[in-house]
This record gives C-alpha cells, sequence and structure tokens, in this order.
C-alpha cells in the first residue's frame, strides 16, 4: 500500500468521524430552545458551520490523493473555495466568541446584564458573514482559485506574484488572520487570568464548565490556522517539499480536526446530553433502573408486623373520631330540647 492510498485513507477517516458529530452539534443549536435563543452558541453554530465546510473539503482532499485525481474543474475550485473560506473566517468567529465571552465574564463579576451586549456582538458577525462571503465569491474567480497539489496533498492558492491583485488579496488575508488570532489569544489568556482571580460563585463555576473547554478548542483551532498560515512565506514551502514533515503535517492537522468535536462531546456535559438526546439515547445515569430490593422471610415477617400496627393505629384514630362526633351531636340535641 503507497503513501498516497494511506493519506488518502487518513484524510476520510478522521473528518468521516468528525463530520457527524459536528452535523448533530448543529442540528442541536437549532431545534433546542436553550441554545437556540443564545447568543453564544448562534456564534458557536457558524464557528461549527465553517468547522464542517473544512472537513468536507479534506473528504474531498482524501478522495483526490486516494484516486490521483487532480483536474480543475469547477469541484476542484469548489472545495479549495471551502477550505480557504473557513480557514479565513474561523479565526474572526472565534475573536468574536472571545469579546462575547468576555463580556459574559463581566456581567458575572458585577453581578449585571446588559442586553446591549448581545446586539453590539451582532456587529462584528455580521462583518465577519460578509467578509467570508467575499472571500468564497474570489476564490471561485479564476485569479484566486486554490487548485490541489498531489505534491503536498492539500489546497494550495495560486502562486504569490508581488503586485497582482492575488497578492494583493493574500496579504489582506494573512493580515487579517493574523490580528485576530492575536487578539483572540490575548482576549483569552485575559478571560483565563480573570478566572484565577475572582472569588468561586455559582454563575463563575456554571461558565468554566461551559467555556474553558471552548478556550482551549480556540487555542487548538487557532494553531491549526496559524501553522496553516505560514505557507505564505519560503522556509514553509521549503519544509513541505520534505515528505516526512509533509505528512507529519498532514496527521497532525487531521488529529486536530478530530480532537476539536471530541473535546466538545466529551468534555461539555449539556453538549454530550443533547446530543444522546438527539440521537434518541439517553445519558447512562438515566438509563440506569430503580433497584429492585428483595426481602428476606425475617424481613417480610418484620414488614407485616409494622403494617398490622400501623392499620390498628389507624382503627383506632377513626373509631375516636366516630364516638368524637357522636357526643358532639347528642350535645347539640340536648341544647335544641
Amino acid at each position: 500500500m503507497s503513501i498516497n492510498t494511506l493519506i488518502g485513507l487518513f484524510y476520510i477517516i478522521s473528518n468521516g468521524i468528525a463530520f457527524p458529530i459536528y452535523a448533530i452539534f448543529l442540528c442541536v443549536f437549532i431545534s433546542r430552545d436553550p441554545f437556540r435563543n443564545s447568543t453564544t452558541f448562534l456564534i458557536k453554530f457558524w464557528l461549527g458551520v465553517m468547522e464542517c465546510t473544512q472537513i468536507l473539503s479534506g473528504m474531498q482532499s482524501g478522495f483526490m490523493t486516494l484516486f490521483n485525481i487532480a483536474e480543475h474543474d469547477f469541484v476542484e475550485r469548489l472545495g479549495g473555495a471551502f477550505n480557504c473560506m473557513a480557514l479565513f473566517t474561523r479565526p474572526i468567529l472565534l475573536f468574536v466568541l472571545a469579546c462575547h465571552r468576555l463580556l459574559k465574564v463581566s456581567w458575572i463579576s458585577s453581578n449585571s446584564a446588559c442586553s446591549c451586549g448581545a446586539r453590539f456582538i451582532k456587529i462584528p458577525l455580521s462583518f465577519a458573514f460578509i467578509l467570508a462571503l467575499w472571500h468564497f465569491v474570489y476564490r471561485l474567480t479564476d485569479t484566486g482559485k486554490a487548485q490541489f497539489s498531489l505534491e503536498f496533498h492539500v489546497f494550495r492558492p495560486p502562486p504569490y506574484v508581488p503586485g497582482t491583485l492575488n497578492a494583493l488579496f493574500r496579504d489582506i488575508v494573512v493580515n487579517i488572520d493574523i490580528v485576530t488570532i492575536t487578539l483572540t489569544c490575548l482576549l483569552d489568556a485575559l478571560i483565563m487570568a480573570i478566572f484565577c482571580c475572582m472569588k468561586k460563585s455559582k454563575g463563575l463555576q456554571k461558565i468554566r464548565q461551559v467555556d474553558i473547554p471552548a478556550m482551549v478548542h480556540a487555542l487548538l483551532t487557532l494553531t491549526h490556522v496559524f501553522v496553516v498560515k505560514c505557507g505564505s512565506n519560503d522556509l514553509y514551502e521549503g519544509l513541505l517539499k520534505k515528505h516526512t514533515f509533509n505528512v507529519m503535517f498532514i496527521v497532525w492537522l487531521q488529529l486536530l480536526c478530530t480532537v476539536n468535536p471530541l473535546f466538545y462531546l466529551f468534555f461539555v456535559s449539556r453538549l454530550r446530553n443533547e446530543f444522546l438526546k438527539f440521537i434518541r439515547c439517553r445519558p447512562c445515569h438515566e438509563q440506569a433502573r430503580k433497584p429492585v430490593y428483595v426481602l428476606s422471610k425475617q424481613e417480610s415477617v418484620v414488614e407485616a408486623k409494622n403494617d398490622n400496627k400501623e392499620s390498628a393505629a389507624k382503627r383506632k384514630n377513626s373509631a375516636e373520631e366516630t364516638r368524637r362526633i357522636h357526643r358532639l351531636e347528642v350535645g347539640k340535641s340536648i341544647v335544641q330540647a
């Protein structure tokens, strides 16, 4: 079995594991009421959409590597557009998510809530959608199309030629991504510092359970994007031409794509429970049946005696109540006479 066949199978298996998990998460965000009305999960929903497009592009890379196909047709151009759009938009969405998370932490620390914060977050979120659409449309054109390289087993943008429109576009994209990556890392570090300094409270413990795994997921994804964006320099190109480094790079990227949804599935309890409910499978602690105790003969005799005592006490109480009512009725008749 050749190395290309192994790389193609690895692409398909790793992305095939991650895609259904992300797809079910997206369905949960749409259908479940606590999630679809939350600004946090609205951001995570679109982040999941970008992850799914990246995964589908990765599966396409696996099939093209497996069957040694690299035709410059519309399917290849579409896969490259999805790949580049996801890599470009994901850091922006993570930056918006970090800003919203910082607002939530400030609300909890000050014991106050502001409805205008959710409206403010929707402004950069809309801006991210516009940039994603702009990037996607440009990658579908002849000037900006990304072609699949069988040598590197990845989608590669057009060659960098200074002074051209493609060079200007790539400089803008790389600079936007680097800025958002840096700001997101700084915001996540600030939030972690606030978590360490603040006193424990119920609201803070709740946000820790949900958002700390999200921060780890963001750092993994940002590392993924940062390494891919290093493809702009000659050093990365030189290392990528070495077959061993190329294979290690592909394995590392696909492991990151597989670890991200699994991290959410295993470490965020609310999402895990909703995930299991969605696939018609209750959590394990709900599936456990109540224990059935079998009484021994001696315990049965004691239980019967206790039942007899309780029934006798009830009969005695009812008899006393009857006699009391009878005396009251007799007293009333005497007074009336």
